[in-house]
This record gives C-alpha cells, structure tokens and sequence, in this order.
C-alpha cells in the first residue's frame, strides 16, 4: 500500500505562518509598561489631566492622562499637591499602547514657589 500524502492548503499554511509570527514577536508588541519621573505644567481637558512635559523630559510618556476625572484616586492625589497650570513633578508608573496613562503614582511636587 502507498502512502499518499496531500497538498496542505493554502488556509492552513497562512494560519500557521501567522501563528508563528505572532510567537515569535513575544514583548515586542507588548505595550510599554514602566516608571517614570517628569516635571511640566499639569493641565485639564475634556479627557481629564495630564503633564504638559518639559522639553528637556527623557521619557516620551509623560503626558500620560493622569484618571478620567478629578474624582479618579490618580488625580486626587495630584491636585492635593499640584494646580491646573501649575509646575508639577510627578514620578510613578505608566502603562498603554497608543494612549499612555499613568497607573500608579508614588511622588507628587509642586514646582511653584
């Protein structure tokens, strides 16, 4: 008796290829998750609050939005220490892919003197 064996079909070769590029690219697609320390002016809109970053700042992420509203337990702790306009320096942890938030907070200053 002879084997015979059949052609895979296209379907499945594209599947698998697909498979094993999503592998293989790992924390490469991951969504950059880490600490940071920025100093900027905080500022509202619509969305809620962020840091307008210094231009001299070394993290690209520091307008990350700081909750959704001024009753959100990020923001609170910011506008405890810091003013809408005011200069702010902020370190903590951030998170996102596209748009950054900031996911926990450990240090608030007022730069204002």
């Amino acid at each position: 008796m002879r084997l015979r064996m059949k052609p895979l079909g296209v379907k499945f070769l594209s599947a698998n290829v697909l498979l094993l590029l999503l592998a293989g690219m790992g924390d490469a697609s991951a969504a950059p998750v880490g600490r940071q320390s920025c100093s900027g002016v905080l500022a509202q809109d619509a969305d809620g609050y962020a840091l307008v970053a210094d231009p001299d700042s070394k993290s690209l992420w520091c307008a990350a939005a700081i909750g959704d509203d001024k009753n959100s337990p990020l923001a609170k702790r910011v506008l405890k220490t810091c003013k809408v306009g005011g200069r702010c320096h902020i370190e903590g942890a951030f998170s996102g892919h596209g748009l950054f938030f900031w996911t926990q907070i450990s240090t608030v200053k007022s730069l204002d003197h």
